[in-house]
Parts: C-alpha cells; structure tokens; sequence
C-alpha cells in the first residue's frame, strides 16, 4: 500500500510492453482506462475507490491471467467481452456493485482456477455452462441473488476445494449426487471437511453423509435432518436446536470436521 490517490492516467496502462499491474490497496479513484496494454498477463486494482464500469476492452487482453478488481465502487454489468479472456485463472470482482446475470459464455473460461463474485446484486440462475470449467477449485457467489435449482450446474466440477453460495435465493431440493447412502460425487472429493447450507430456501430431506463432513443447515426451515444422521447432544457429533441472535430457532448438523475443505451453500 503507497496511500496513492487521484485517478489513474489515461495512458499508463497502455505501454505496448506492459505485463503486469499492482496498484492494490490505495486510493486511487475515478474510471478503469479503458486504453490497455494488449499483453497484459496481471491486472491488480483491488482495494481502491474505483467507480463507474468494467472496460470492455479487458475483453481483447488475449494474455490476461490474473483480474483483480475487487473491493472497489464499480457499478456495471460484466462485459460480455470479458468473457472472451480464454487465459483467465483468477477472476476476482467481490464486493462492488455490479448487477446482471452470468452468461453461457462463462463456460469459455476452461483455465478459470478462482471466481470470486461475492458481494454484488449480481442475479439470475447459475448457467449450466459453469460445469465446463474444470479447472474451477475455488468458487464464491455468495450474498447476491442468484436463485433456481441449487448445484445442478457446477455438479460435475470434481477438484472443487471451497464453495460458497450462502445469503442468496436458491431452493429446491439438495442433489442426492451431493450426498445419499452412496454419494458418488462426495467421493471424488477427498478432502471435503464442511457443507454449509445456510440461508436459502432448500427443502427436501438432507442426505446421508460421510461421518467426517460437518453439516449446517442454518436458515432453510423446510429441510429435514433425518433422525438417524447423528446422535444428538454429543459434542462435536449432532443435530442441534439453537437460537441466533434474533432469535429464532435454528437446527445445525454437527459431525467432525476435517480442515481442508469448506464448502458453502
């Protein structure tokens, strides 16, 4: 952090010999130029005062890598140019205001390793595309309001190491592929130590799962916890009523945990 401010030149990230980009964490206001340095592999502009929208001429940067945007005052749709960096691994635009649905053509980001959306009014179902991206082991969509069907569109992502879908307006049911007496998907999933399926609108039954997965259902009033997932009132091991700080009365499912994987819904 070099507590810089003002706006970004026009011109300074445009250098046809420009690669990579840091101006994280300062306070550096105004617009994202939008003249870029066609060979930029790492753009980083987190953690400013940057409003206005997204450029869509990140969507001609061919060698783009690494996009960090996040923690800013961005207000836009996500150009549907961006999705054309076909080299993306890491894509984080969390916590601005951007709005609008993910298209189809997100599934053009087979190298994507990261997405992090967290924290916009992002909206619309997650598209079925999104289990094209098979390099995909850290996703997190949470508090936007995203809705529809929960999971069916990133069932098949198998290195999934954290997922993170709470405080949206997802429902349905839980897909038995996540759990059940035999539950294959989880299987592929080794290091898996956490479900949380906190605020949303998830009904059905909740499935059987492996006594090392920690289970919470906070939020989801129509989802039953069957009798026989754990014992009750065992520390650590149990289905649990408590209450939260508005009181309400809520269940969790408690097993022990390993520390490697949280996965969030």
């Amino acid at each position: 952090m070099n507590n810089l401010s003002g706006e970004i030149p026009s011109d300074l990230l445009a250098s046809p010999n420009l690669e990579y980009v840091d101006l994280s964490h300062n306070r550096l206001g105004g617009a994202i130029p939008t003249n870029l340095s066609i060979g930029l592999q790492s753009l980083r502009l987190s953690e400013n005062l940057l409003s206005g929208i997204i450029p869509t001429s990140i969507g001609k940067l061919s060698q783009l890598a690494n996009l960090e945007l996040d923690n800013n005052n961005l207000y836009s749709e996500i150009p549907s140019q961006l999705w054309n960096c076909s080299n993306l691994e890491l894509l984080d635009l969390s916590s601005n205001a951007l709005y609008g649905e993910l298209p189809k053509d997100i599934g053009n980001l087979q190298k994507l390793e990261v997405l992090a959306l967290q924290t916009n009014n992002l909206s619309g179902e997650i598209p079925v595309e999104m289990h094209e991206l098979e390099s995909l082991y850290r996703l997190n969509l949470q508090h936007n309001k995203f809705y529809g069907s929960i999971l069916d569109s990133i069932n098949g992502l198998q290195i999934l190491i954290e997922v993170h879908l709470g405080s949206n307006y997802f429902n349905g049911s839980i897909p038995s592929s996540l759990g059940g007496n035999v539950p294959d998907s989880l299987s592929l999933l080794h290091n898996l130590g956490e479900l949380v399926l906190s605020y949303n609108n998830l009904s059905g039954v909740l499935p059987l799962f492996s006594p090392r997965v920690n289970v919470v259902t906070v939020g989801n009033k129509n989802l039953i916890i069957p009798n026989g997932s754990a014992e009750s009132n065992s520390p650590g091991n149990g289905v649990y009523d408590i209450t939260d700080s508005s009181k309400r009365k809520i269940q969790v499912a408690l097993v022990p945990i390993r520390p490697e994987m949280v996965f969030m819904i």
